[in-house]
């Protein structure tokens, strides 16, 4: 499967997500049917192989699910609010936070390449995406993110440059 293609199934994926989570969160729908479709929700991030994360309205990370932890090795503790900022490149650091601000203060789409150290020390190149949840009354609710490991696709594509002094 081609990156493009991903990319285009990751969208569908969110758009889904975001669509299933309004459903989920109706408040027509009993104390049961919200539970369940809770349970599902939650169930559908754990079990995805990429970085899926969820950030409040201001940009602080409030839930990564196992692959984030598995990859960098931290902790919940170290990764809260603003502090997942420790995992990325120190070289990448200040156009990611940048970028990420723009999107929160536009409400829209995010979209960025940025290095992740895993637990192992090494740096890999990741395509991250994020788009608002919006509540029933179409005020933004959270962010909903996905971070897709690109490291060994061709450069154009999102993957590392091989000839970036910094590869």
């Amino acid at each position: 499967m081609t990156l493009e293609n991903e990319v285009a199934q990751l969208r569908q994926q969110l758009a889904s997500l975001s669509l299933q989570a309004a459903a989920g969160l109706s408040p027509s729908r009993g104390d049961e049917d919200l539970f369940r479709a809770e349970a599902a929700y939650r169930a559908l991030m754990e079990l995805s192989p990429q970085i899926i994360w969820i950030s409040d309205t201001c940009g602080r990370t409030t839930y990564c699910n196992r692959q984030w932890f598995e990859y960098t090795g931290q902790t919940f503790e170290q990764t809260r609010g603003f502090s997942w900022l420790e995992a990325v490149h120190p070289d990448d650091r200040k156009r990611i936070a940048s970028s990420w601000t723009e999107a929160l203060n536009s409400g829209s789409q995010y979209e960025d390449t940025l290095r992740y150290r895993g637990k192992n020390g090494e740096y890999r190149w990741h395509l991250s995406r994020a788009v608002p949840l919006l509540d029933s009354s179409g005020k933004m609710a959270k962010w909903l993110g996905v971070s897709m490991d690109v490291h060994d696709r061709s450069p154009g594509l999102g993957g590392v440059d091989r000839a970036h002094p910094c590869a």
